[in-house]
């Protein structure tokens, strides 16, 4: 029939819907994983975050090991870092560790609330000894507390007073708003500053003739000299001692006279870079750099300058193992722990694993993260003693346990070192 001179078509039916192909099993799984990756890093930017304030304008929080701590929370220096994710000069404080030992005594100059005196006691305990120095009462206070509720006061000794080349009192002052930005050597009353009055003195003095210390951080706002001078004989006495100090600016007015104190003790000073690594600064080097720089004695740095290490000695290892003179002694059967230890943080990246010392058989070697849960094993056999590993994330308790993996296994080491590589 024709309406109007056009001819109605027939109805045509609508196309089948084309329905896509099923997900790859493979490529649903790895969806997932970006989902639980996305969780996890939610959750991990709130366990780094999880604070509580106490009062009296101090707030609790957690360092990047979980160690807890107390912070001035009306600070807006080091203490705004620590309760926004718990680091704070990562790069000075990991090559500090590279160079402890389970026996290590070290000097905290400078320690404020005690960031580096924590993270060097956790490593030292309970054979160590830490010795930390600040004027600030209300910095003191909170030092002496973080180094009480972490169970540390046998082995960290503080002193409320600073350290110069005399011995006498002097007024401190420090901005308001940021306690750990004090100084002693800068005449007159500032408006904008607080002052109190602290005892300051000579560290030759007060530790003693026989004194000898392994680590030194020195942080006190341009006075290192001073300091320096007054703890010669110390330095002198000290056959390997290495010193992280601040240096604040390029081209300060001490520049010349600290790299000639170091000069003529027979130090060689390095600039410590982003990276972890030791960058030699050689004649005259030390004026342009602005950062920390490090002191030590020609042939004392071990394993190259490189610092994104850690060591484990046999006195770490927990109830696993017997050590003796540093040395650490263990026989073992078929799938009996040879040693366990140490739950300190290992931060993400490519690892090597390296067995300083002999081993008659094999062992599984397994890392493990929070008590227990594995993250990666492998074997180390006789005549192999290295192996690189990836840990994914940040561990902050980690655990290195070794158990027998042949019917007979016996083995004796000093230390157990992780290299960072990538």
């Amino acid at each position: 029939m024709r309406l109007f001179g056009w001819r109605r078509k027939p109805a045509v039916p609508d196309p089948a819907p084309v329905l896509p192909d099923p997900p790859d099993p493979l490529e649903r799984l790895r969806m997932v994983e970006n989902e639980l990756r996305q969780v996890r890093l939610q959750v991990e930017f709130m366990r780094t975050r999880l604070s509580c304030y106490v009062g009296d304008g101090i707030a609790l929080t957690y360092l990047a090991d979980e160690t807890p701590v107390f912070v001035n929370a009306n600070d807006i220096g080091g203490p705004f870092n620590l309760l926004n994710g718990g680091k704070y000069e990562e790069e000075n404080v990991e090559t500090l560790l590279s160079f402890v030992t389970e026996d290590t005594v070290f000097l905290d100059i400078g320690a404020n609330i005690g960031l580096y005196t924590l993270r060097v006691a956790r490593r030292v305990y309970p054979n160590g000894k830490i010795y930390s120095f600040e004027p600030n009462p209300q910095l003191n206070e909170l030092l002496t507390r973080n180094v009480y509720v972490n169970g540390l006061s046998s082995i960290v000794q503080s002193f409320q007073l600073g350290l110069s080349d005399r011995n006498c009192t002097a007024t401190f002052q420090y901005p308001k708003g940021h306690l750990g930005g004090g100084h002693i050597d800068r005449p007159g009353a500032m408006s904008d500053h607080v002052a109190v009055e602290a005892e300051i003195r000579r560290l030759d003095d007060l530790l003693g003739p026989d004194f000898r210390c392994n680590l030194v951080k020195i942080d006190v706002e341009g006075h290192e000299l001073q300091v320096l001078d007054g703890m010669k004989r110390i330095v002198e006495n000290s056959p390997d001692i290495k010193i992280l100090f601040e240096k604040l600016t390029p081209n300060s007015a001490t520049d010349t006279a600290v790299e000639e104190y170091f000069s003529g003790l027979g130090f060689e000073l390095y600039g410590v870079d982003e990276d972890r690594s030791l960058v030699p600064l050689g004649s005259g080097g030390l004026r342009p750099w602005a950062g920390y720089a490090f002191a030590a004695r020609p042939g004392t740095i071990e394993g190259g300058l490189r610092r994104s290490r850690l060591s484990i000695y046999g006195g770490q290892m927990f109830k696993g193992s017997s050590s003796e003179r540093g040395v650490a002694r263990q026989r073992a059967s078929y799938g009996e722990m040879l040693f366990h230890g140490p739950y300190w943080l290992l931060r993400s990246g490519v690892w090597r694993f390296k067995y300083h010392g002999r081993l008659h058989g094999t062992m599984r070697i397994c890392i493990l993260e929070q008590f227990g849960y594995l993250v990666v094993d492998f074997p180390i056999e006789e005549g192999s003693t290295e192996h690189l590993f990836i840990a994914q994330r940040d561990l902050a308790h980690f655990e290195c346990v070794a158990y027998a993996a042949t019917p007979e296994t016996e083995i004796e080491f000093d230390r157990i070192e992780f290299i960072r590589e990538g």
